[in-house]
């Protein structure tokens, strides 16, 4: 419990005692789970990454035919508003699941710019494919989809 917290405890009346007592609590709490449910915490860490692996591979596959049919204003502000979307649905689940330290958010910043990478190659090679003229840059769509999906995560690593 941070100083400022244990401040505003006492200022409401909590005792000394009771404020050591939460901050006990609260230092052990994380020691005091089952290791199973750890485990589980760990199974459901992996299963999402599967989860987010084919989604967002068959979201990319999906929407690249209907981002074609769309004048260059527009694909931008879909880019924007599907990156942010996913981004916060990605954000609510990691913060839903317990247990994690900092190396599961470096693996999780490192899966995602992968991901990333790989969508964009799917991307620019189904476009290749359909040789469509496209009357805006593709790679920038990418870029700024790749951009709105990481902005809440790293808003949220920012804020804690």
């Amino acid at each position: 419990m941070h100083p400022k917290q244990q401040k505003r405890l006492s200022k409401k009346g909590w005792s000394k005692k009771e404020i050591d007592h939460s901050v006990h609590l609260l230092k052990n709490a994380k020691q005091k789970h089952l290791p199973i449910k750890r485990d589980l915490h760990h199974l459901g860490f992996s299963l999402l990454l599967l989860v987010l692996f084919f989604g967002s591979i068959i979201l990319t596959v999906y929407s690249v035919p209907l981002l074609l049919n769309f004048t260059s204003q527009y694909v931008y502000l879909i880019a924007v508003i599907i990156g942010l979307i996913a981004g916060l649905f990605f954000t609510f689940i990691i913060n839903e699941i317990e247990f994690l330290d900092k190396k599961h958010h470096i693996i999780l910043l490192l899966f995602l710019l992968m991901l990333i990478l790989i969508n964009a190659i799917i991307m620019l090679g189904i476009s290749n494919r359909l040789q469509k003229k496209l009357n805006y840059d593709l790679d920038v769509v990418v870029l700024v989809f790749a951009a709105f999906f990481l902005v809440p995560y790293l808003y949220n690593l920012v804020k804690k």
